[in-house]
């Protein structure tokens, strides 16, 4: 459905609830008070998103008409406009522009937005650390994205919301950088008391699938943490079915989509109907 004519459905439907609820008011009404009592707050409460939704829509008509389009070049000058050239680095627009160019691949550009948000806005860097993280990570500057991730772990005021993902990636960073030690003391951790389902699991596939490789003076704590975040994970979601669902509600996500095949991999693992789940050498 068109962008317009859902900000039309919705005006309609709420104009008519409005209209509807006045003449009831009015023709039931017993002079208590208690019908008007009762639905102004909720009368309020819509005409002020009603207000809000049709704002929004009058002033970013031409955005919403390029994201519709999927008009994603249009998208990243209309954008390019506001931030860069007008200065509007506003977490609404920042944001915009960095996933528009990560869906035209274009890494340099978001590196040079972030140098510019640095010093024009430097809050939206720890707010958007993963999307200006990941960003390092799809140009395989691996050793770069560890060394931005650990500085938004090390924050004076490190983003809360995404600190554990922010935890994983450096974690991962990690891992392909081949330093295990880093990794897999943070893989523990994440796999022991990470409150995100799919982090936990997938911090102990890691354990699992590489770690205790890699690792194998470290095996038995490696299996442990790995064990115990299998059960974890279980004591949350039922079966492999769940898992996916679960899994696919978050890759709307540009960093929970990149590690599509990884979480396929550690669901089947995970609910394995072999019930062994012991972490192997080779």
């Amino acid at each position: 459905m068109k962008i317009k004519t859902v900000f039309l459905f919705f005006n309609v439907i709420v104009t008519f609830f409005i209209a509807i609820t006045g003449v009831v008011f009015f023709t039931t009404q017993d002079g208590s008070g208690d019908f008007w009592n009762q639905f102004l707050p909720l009368l309020i409460v819509l005409f002020t998103v009603l207000v809000i939704l049709d704002v929004y829509c009058f002033l970013n008509g031409k955005l919403l008409s390029l994201m519709e389009k999927e008009d994603w070049p249009g998208t990243v000058q209309y954008l390019e406009e506001k931030v860069i050239k007008k200065g509007r680095y506003t977490p609404y627009f920042v944001s915009l522009l960095v996933q528009n160019y990560l869906l035209l691949a274009d890494i340099t550009a978001i590196v040079d937005l972030e140098n510019k948000t640095t010093i024009a806005n430097p809050r939206l860097i720890d707010r958007f650390a993963l999307l200006f993280g990941i960003a390092r990570v799809l140009q395989k500057d691996i050793t770069g994205a560890s060394n931005f991730f650990a500085d938004r772990i090390n924050a004076r005021k490190p983003n809360k919301k995404d600190f554990q993902w922010v935890k994983f990636y450096y974690a991962f960073t990690m891992l392909l950088n081949w330093r295990f030690a880093e990794a897999s003391k943070e893989f523990i951790v994440l796999s022991k008391i990470s409150t995100n389902t799919v982090i936990t699991g997938l911090s102990a596939w890691f354990l699992y699938d590489v770690l205790a490789k890699a690792m194998p003076g470290q095996r038995e704590d490696v299996n442990n943490a790995a064990q115990e975040g299998i059960k974890r994970v279980k004591e949350r979601i039922y079966d492999e079915q769940e898992w996916r669902n679960k899994a696919v509600s978050m890759q709307k996500n540009i960093y929970v989509a990149i590690l599509a095949q990884y979480i396929q991999d550690a669901g089947k693992w995970i609910f394995s109907d072999s019930g062994d789940f012991t972490v192997k050498a080779d």
